[in-house]
């Protein structure tokens, strides 16, 4: 027994040396913070900058054990101090609410002693600018558990009550809210604070200020009565219409379009809620009936386009007579609005009944709209006797960018001004344009066929024959045939008709593809022009046997790679030339390299010696080809290498250039003669670093491509 009372004692007593441990430890801990804070709240007002910033940073640290010591600095004649005063106490504000914050860790006891600390600044013995400095903290922390009253207090002081206003506003809660409504109850309140009190109440947007806003409705002052409606209009419940309605029919003609307004948004919030369209679309149309001015009955028209039916289109049209232009354009923007096909049926059914000016607005609309179930009425304005209203379909028409304008369009580029000519080719341009990147290639290529046959110049028969180029077709034939013997056009046509003879294939009417080709290989153009037409023609899928226009050497047999050590290496015969034997196994430094023939599928014939034989600097390869010709005949060897070349035909040098460059089309050209049959061609490329390739055509000295075979 002894043994276990010592036992329970001895614990008892080395509990309570624990405890006392414990808080003496809290004590200094307490101590020791209050000491940092006081010392870094005189930093802060202090005139030491480095003190003072350290002291910002650290300050929002301790919370609110901060506060006291931050407040009275927020009297500064400093401004700087008082700023970052206020600039810390906003931060620990955040950090008392803040629900992830890390350096303080607050309690509710904490945010509701900052509220209460805060407050006191709005006593009646305070400065104002003190004032002001409290009424911006508090909604920051404050929740509807705290005392408004120094807040509403304020709310009779003419020169604060503003402010006391939208600190309210600030705060936000059901609690705040209540506030501003009962302070509207206050008779000694001037209406015009009032109306600024209610218009709080109204963006707060709570439903149980609605009761109290719907009895301001019917306040002695007309200015608190629509500031109570304008509030309510955004509930959308159907039991406010008529006490809105009455706002509206008892509104002084200061407050009438405010009134209107009100109904007009509370009418919108109908829509938007749900299941009460039919309503709304009754307030806008009596609305509409009773609105004394053009526009204010614009505004109505609006709310019936944007959310009405086709049931709205002769709501709107019979608003027209006898309206003046303001409300014309109105309707016509209504009309314009309203959504869903039927009520573009109804709309073009009530079209003739329009005024000119309604009819024109209107077609401009659908065009900003890109109607096209208009577009067929919007076509029909291009045989108006009135110029402008030519003009305004033909912008429609360019909105909307239908191919179905299109013919109409042309005639109007035939008949029109000059104004208009040049317009609806424009348009055109672009329709064909939209049509072609859409996937409509078949119908781009007719628009742009049909652009061509109107063009008034060469510029836009250039940009046609571009648009066949990318969109062609066999009818374009002719038209591509006849532009390529006009110096201007010959670039483009040439590329247009390189497509076409690929159309001309793919339908079956070889003739007419091989006299393309023929065309083609007769016409002399810039060599990028040929580049461009053999990437054409192999895209086209044009026979291999007529695609080679260029007369390019495709298939070869190619080996290397050999040291290149000094300049009398170009001379060097590593592989036995001009004599060559495929079979051979040749010695390449300390390797052996054997022939390996290589068929190239670039447009132009580009064979890369890089990919075939290696990447190496300093050094040389060969290829070697050979082509037939049914007759004898007197041609060309072109040539583009990177680097330098040297080219052999049948065994003889009819080329050398020792350059370092890129690669392209026609570099080098050398006059040779083709024996009846069987001709060998040698070539020996450089390499100095970097890439390694060539390419080469057999060409009549005029550019065309030579026709020739070449044994697999």
């Amino acid at each position: 027994m002894y043994r276990t009372y010592h036992r329970i004692h001895t614990s008892a007593a080395s509990s309570l040396v624990h405890l006392a441990v414990l808080v003496l430890t809290a004590f200094l801990c307490v101590a020791v913070s209050a000491s940092e804070v006081a010392q870094l709240v005189a930093d802060l007002g202090g005139p030491d900058g480095q003190a003072r910033i350290r002291a910002r940073q650290l300050l929002p640290r301790y919370g609110e054990a901060a506060v006291e010591g931050l407040l009275p600095l927020l009297a500064s004649g400093d401004f700087a101090v008082k700023r970052t005063a206020f600039n810390v106490l906003a931060d620990i504000a955040n950090g008392l609410v803040a629900k992830d914050q890390e350096t303080v860790s607050a309690t509710e006891s904490d945010r509701a002693r900052f509220v209460k600390q805060v407050s006191a600044l709005l006593a009646v013995d305070q400065a104002a600018e003190m004032k002001l400095e409290a009424l911006k903290l508090l909604p920051i922390v404050f929740q509807d558990t705290d005392d408004f009253s120094p807040i509403v207090a304020l709310l009779s002081d003419p020169s604060l009550r503003e402010k006391a206003r939208e600190t309210l506003e600030q705060i936000g809660t059901h609690g705040a809210c209540r506030q501003l409504l009962t302070a509207t109850a206050d008779p000694t309140v001037d209406p015009e604070f009032v109306v600024a009190l209610i218009r709080s109440v109204g963006r707060l947007r709570q439903n149980e200020s609605a009761l109290r806003l719907l009895g301001l409705t019917t306040h002695s002052n007309p200015r608190v009565r629509v500031a109570a409606a304008q509030s309510l209009a955004w509930m959308g419940h159907p039991d406010l219409y008529p006490s809105l309605k009455s706002v509206v029919q008892n509104a002084t003609p200061d407050t009438q379009a405010e009134a209107f307004d009100a109904v007009y948004r509370y009418a919108a919030s109908l829509v938007q809620s749900g299941g009460n369209w039919d309503l709304a679309m009754r307030i806008y149309g009596e609305m509409l009936a009773a609105a004394p001015t053009s526009p204010l009955k614009s505004a109505a028209l609006m709310g019936l386009g944007i959310y009405g039916d086709s049931t709205s289109v002769p709501v709107i049209v019979g608003a027209l007579n006898g309206a003046d232009a303001t409300l014309v354009d109105a309707a016509a923007m209504a009309l314009g609005s309203v959504q869903g096909r039927e009520a573009v049926r109804a709309v073009k059914t009530a079209f003739p009944s329009l005024s000119p000016s309604a009819q024109e607005g209107l077609v401009a609309i659908w065009g900003q709209r890109k109607e096209k179930e208009a577009l067929d009425l919007i076509t029909g304005f291009l045989k108006s006797n009135e110029p402008h209203m030519r003009i305004s379909a033909i912008r429609a028409i360019a909105n909307i960018g239908s191919g179905e304008a299109f013919p109409a369009l042309m005639e109007i580029a035939k008949s029109g001004s000059e104004d208009e000519r040049a317009l609806a080719l424009k348009t055109a341009v672009s329709i064909a344009n939209s049509m072609d990147k859409v996937g409509n290639p078949a119908e781009a290529g007719k628009a742009y066929l049909s652009l061509y046959e109107m063009a008034p110049d060469d510029d836009v028969r250039r940009t046609a024959l571009k648009g066949i180029s990318e969109a062609p077709l066999p009818e374009a034939f002719d038209v591509a045939k006849a532009s390529i013997d006009k110096p201007e056009l010959k670039d483009v046509g040439a590329i247009a008709l390189a497509g076409i003879a690929g159309a001309l294939a793919k339908a079956g009417d070889a003739a007419k593809s091989n006299e393309a080709m023929e065309l083609l290989r007769a016409v002399q153009v810039a060599p990028e022009t040929l580049v461009e037409l053999a990437k054409r023609l192999q895209a086209a899928g044009v026979p291999a046997d007529l695609s080679n226009m260029l007369g390019v050497v495709k298939v070869w047999q190619i080996v290397g790679p050999f040291d290149w050590k000094t300049d009398q290496d170009w001379d060097t015969a590593f592989v036995g030339e001009p004599k060559i034997d495929l079979a051979a196994s040749l010695s390449a430094g300390n390797n052996t390299v054997q022939w390996k023939k290589v068929v190239t599928a670039d447009p132009v014939g580009l064979v890369d010696l890089a990919g075939n034989l290696g990447q190496r600097d300093r050094c040389f390869g060969y290829a070697y080809a050979v082509v037939e010709v049914p007759e004898a005949i007197d041609a060309q060897v072109r040539l583009g290498s990177d680097d330098g070349n040297k080219v052999w035909i049948n065994g003889t040098v009819v080329c050398e250039n020792r350059v370092d460059r890129g690669a392209a089309l026609d570099q080098d050209k050398a006059n040779i003669h083709l024996n009846k049959g069987r001709n060998e061609i040698l070539v020996k490329i450089s390499q100095g670093g970097g890439g390694w390739c060539f390419c080469l055509r057999l060409a009549t000295e005029n550019g065309a491509g030579l026709v020739f075979t070449q044994p697999e």
